[in-house]
């Protein structure tokens, strides 16, 4: 008999820090199709990154639906070069218009308005390319679902941060943190913990990523200094 594991979430700290979150951005666009875009673009990467990728986008073609037949290497040469995993991300946001275009004959979510909650969610997973991170973001931006998008970058800032514990999947932070934040509040939150995730907690990941390294050395220090020790003892017996 197997039982489950009890991961470590701190609902106090985790609500104080999104407290103190003092501006928060709304997305740079109310049009859903245009929020899977932006949020393949957030997903383990920055909301700056993500809008700047946005722009370039907007910048440089005269639509999504152009954006979606260019050639993956043109699509990622659109997103710019410091756009994190640029080709992936390119592939995936094509992959995804084209499956709205193939269900919808055209680029946009219509038979979404109006749909109750949870068939709203669902179509949303459904789409080709579309992480549950992705689905859950334009769902609760778009749609007000009452749905926390969690990607592994957040995750990694709560548990470097000592809120969450190692290993605890992401799905079950997003569940917790749906508990946590009732009604409307879900949206603001999820809004500031990526902002936080974004500067504090991305320098607190960092930080955490460079302590086993540190430790090594100071352990492997430690054993070169007690190794000429040894040697002197054993030449004075």
């Amino acid at each position: 008999m197997t039982t489950k594991t009890k991961h470590k979430f701190d609902e106090r700290r985790i609500g104080a820090l999104v407290k103190r979150q003092d501006t928060i951005e709304e997305p740079l666009s109310a049009d859903p199709v245009a929020l899977l875009v932006h949020s393949a673009l957030c997903e383990n990467s920055s909301r700056h990154a993500a809008d700047q990728a946005l722009q370039r986008i907007r910048d440089r073609t005269v639509d999504l639906n152009e954006y979606r037949v260019c050639l993956p290497t043109e699509a990622a040469a659109i997103l710019g070069a410091r756009t994190p995993k640029a080709i992936d991300r390119a592939i995936t946001i094509r992959r995804m218009l084209y499956d709205i275009f193939r269900r919808n004959h055209g680029l946009h979510l219509a038979h979404l308005q109006g749909a109750n909650k949870r068939d709203i969610r669902a179509s949303l997973e459904a789409l080709d390319g579309a992480t549950p991170f992705i689905a859950a973001r334009v769902a609760l931006l778009a749609y007000d679902v009452h749905v926390m998008p969690v990607d592994d970058s957040i995750c990694a800032a709560l548990v470097a941060a000592g809120h969450v514990d190692e290993g605890m999947p992401a799905g079950d932070v997003a569940s917790h943190l749906e508990r946590l934040f009732k009604g409307e509040a879900i949206r603001g939150a999820h809004l500031a913990l990526q902002a936080w995730s974004d500067a504090e907690g991305a320098a607190l990941s960092k930080s955490s990523k460079a302590k086993p390294k540190a430790v090594r050395a100071t352990k492997s220090a430690a054993s070169k200094k007690s190794a000429p020790a040894a040697g002197k003892a054993g030449k004075k017996r």
